[in-house]
């Protein structure tokens, strides 16, 4: 009898061993897109996803399937920096080490079709060496222009490259973080220990003070505008501020080291995402908290939820090795809120 009861608590346990690693989270999909991945972006339409890379290339992938499409070498013994697409996707963009250069490419083919340069020195009088971070207007009249520490943002025609206006010395810093505004009123940016808004109507610019973060490295707006998100790998919080008001609400987790190294929202602003060493899903109107989910031995250096919001991209970094052992990782945002 006590033999039957103890084959039996075994059966038990066993098919609750097997249930729990049916029911474990898992991702759609992960790869590592060679030589590292610093950012991807996904065509307006959520059907392919770039990646810049640390080996000097752009990768195309099928968002559909995650198969790859093309690689195009943009730079031998350099990294591709950043990479967007166009807001019509009719282009995809990238910028790399060595020269200012923004570089336009076809995004059918990966086919250069425009390059142009950047003046290589800012208005403090630094060398601007390379495009770190950009980005491109609503209307795609005009790119913003980062560099890495000196820092300087520099605006240019998107169609020519011509300058426009000074460029603009930012504090000391280190990596610089640029985003327009869905209505392309406000341009933020990242840089030191501040994050500056230019009000682009009104022809002024606002300083944000971003305490619980040393490094600031990463913005993001609502979709409505309504919200700007701030954080970086030296983060303890992110913090969100109104922009009617520019005051500040500061979000936080009980959990131990928690870091907001990567922020963004859903496209409908259903869902805001934080993620370091883990990726956390909170209530885009309550700032609730919904899920958090540990990446182990990587941390996540930058994230974007696909267009249908269906999908969260997450590129993560080993916190040893750093870039050279990135890998990209693509979540099933319902299963992520156990849906």
């Amino acid at each position: 009898m006590r033999r039957e009861a103890l084959v039996t608590l075994v059966a038990v346990m066993l098919a609750c061993a097997a249930f729990s690693a049916d029911a474990a989270l898992v991702e759609i999909t992960r790869f590592n897109a060679g030589g590292g991945a610093f950012a991807g972006h996904f065509s307006p339409d959520g059907h392919r996803f770039a990646i810049a890379c640390q080996d000097g290339t752009v990768k195309l992938y099928d968002a559909d399937t995650w198969d790859l499409v093309w690689e195009k070498t943009l730079v031998e013994n350099g990294m591709v920096l950043w990479v967007r697409f166009s807001p019509d996707g009719r282009s995809l963009v990238a910028t790399i080490t060595g020269q200012p250069d923004v570089i336009f490419l076809k995004p059918q083919t990966g086919a250069e079709v425009n390059r142009f340069t950047l003046p290589k020195k800012c208005a403090n009088g630094k060398v601007f060496d390379a495009v770190h971070a950009f980005a491109i207007s609503p209307d795609e009249a005009v790119l913003a222009c980062g560099a890495f520490g000196n820092v300087c943002v520099s605006t240019v025609a998107a169609g020519t490259g011509d300058v426009l206006g000074t460029p603009i010395a930012h504090p000391s810093g280190e990596h610089p973080g640029l985003e327009f505004s869905p209505d392309g009123r406000f341009l933020a940016s990242t840089s030191g220990n501040s994050v500056m808004v230019w009000d682009i109507e009104a022809d002024e610019v606002r300083t944000l003070r971003t305490t619980g973060i040393s490094n600031p490295q990463v913005v993001a707006f609502s979709p409505d505008g309504s919200i700007l998100a701030v954080g970086g790998a030296n983060a303890t919080a992110a913090l969100l501020f109104d922009t009617s008001t520019w005051e500040v609400t500061r979000l936080t987790a009980s959990s131990r080291g928690f870091k907001a190294g990567a922020v963004g929202f859903s496209p409908d602003g259903r869902f805001f995402a934080t993620g370091f060493r883990e990726l956390k899903l909170w209530d885009g109107s309550t700032l609730e908290l919904l899920s958090s989910n540990a990446i182990h031995d990587r941390a996540a250096s930058w994230l974007q939820f696909s267009p249908d919001g269906e999908q969260l991209v997450v590129v993560e970094v080993h916190v040893r090795v750093h870039w050279a052992s990135s890998e990209v990782t693509v979540w099933r945002v319902a299963d992520l809120i156990g849906e």
